[in-house]
């Protein structure tokens, strides 16, 4: 699930990242190579990509973290047991070729260089010269993310001998002085995503439920927000879809299946496409 997570967000070095990172690459090249009225669309593109890039991960950090960490709500969220193998077989199987996408992309990359001068038209030497620093770029990156795997690797097995024939136990952390904590403390989805919603609050609309406390040690307390009215849904798309509606409508007394009236509508579109043709000839 975590290799899952990271990949959708575009992080390196999984396979997501090569997709994003070569539009990346063409977009700043065409900011570059020209001018500046034509090169504003390549600038909608690399802002675009790095609000949605930001997002993902904000969105997927949320739901690993919701689903796998903290403590238990529920009796039922307590008492689960993981699934069986066969349920997560297919995952296993995926998850590694996310990684081996990513490592072997400058590979991958340098194999499709025939494949891309058939549909561009251009010469074979052409495309490998152009992807030559897509390449080597990709390259550095890759060098870098198994450097940094070795290293992490590395320190996991050191810690783990140092920690050999040890006792160890588990602890709570600081409790930040809470006296009585629990599960219902700990962050949700809504409250991990409330200050993203703030920045976007000129574009999504959150509701909030009026909370009041009473005394040091509540029995329950209960904070309602719902931000899925969405602005352009109710500004844009309903009002298009209903009044497309009421047209479409309205239209459809002119399918009654009566043949005659039928024949009449052709002879009526004859006659106008007719009429247009003359007035455009003369």
């Amino acid at each position: 699930m975590a290799s899952t997570c990271v990949a959708i967000a575009s992080l390196p070095p999984l396979n997501g990242f090569v997709g994003e990172y070569l539009i990346y690459l063409g977009a700043f090249e065409a900011e570059v190579a020209l001018p500046s009225l034509a090169a504003a669309p390549a600038l909608i593109v690399i802002g675009g990509l790095a609000l949605i890039g930001g997002l993902a991960a904000a969105c997927f950090t949320k739901v690993f973290g919701v689903v796998f960490l903290g403590a238990a709500r529920s009796e039922s969220a307590a008492n689960s047991k993981p699934p069986k193998l066969l349920m997560v077989l297919p995952m296993l199987m995926l998850a590694p070729l996310c990684l081996i996408i990513g490592l072997a992309s400058p590979l991958l990359l340098t194999w499709m260089e025939p494949i891309v001068s058939v549909p561009t038209g251009l010469p074979t030497a052409a495309v490998v010269e152009a992807l030559q620093p897509v390449v080597g770029s990709l390259s550095s990156i890759v060098l870098a993310s198994v450097l940094l795997m070795v290293l992490i690797g590395a320190l996991t097995a050191l810690r783990l001998k140092l920690l050999h024939g040890r006792e160890r136990g588990e602890t709570v952390t600081w409790d930040c002085g809470y006296a009585r904590p629990s599960a219902t403390m700990q962050y949700t989805g809504s409250s991990f995503a409330q200050p993203l919603l703030q920045v976007f609050s000129a574009f999504v609309r959150i509701k909030a439920a009026p909370v009041k406390v009473d005394g040091y040690f509540p029995e329950a307390v209960q904070l309602e927000t719902d931000a899925s009215a969405d602005p352009a849904t109710e500004l844009v798309y309903r009002p298009v879809g209903l009044g497309l509606a009421w047209v479409f409508t309205h239209l459809r007394r002119l399918q009654h299946g009566q043949l005659s009236l039928y024949v009449l509508y052709i002879g009526l579109t004859l006659l106008v496409l007719l009429v247009w043709f003359v007035a455009s000839g003369a």
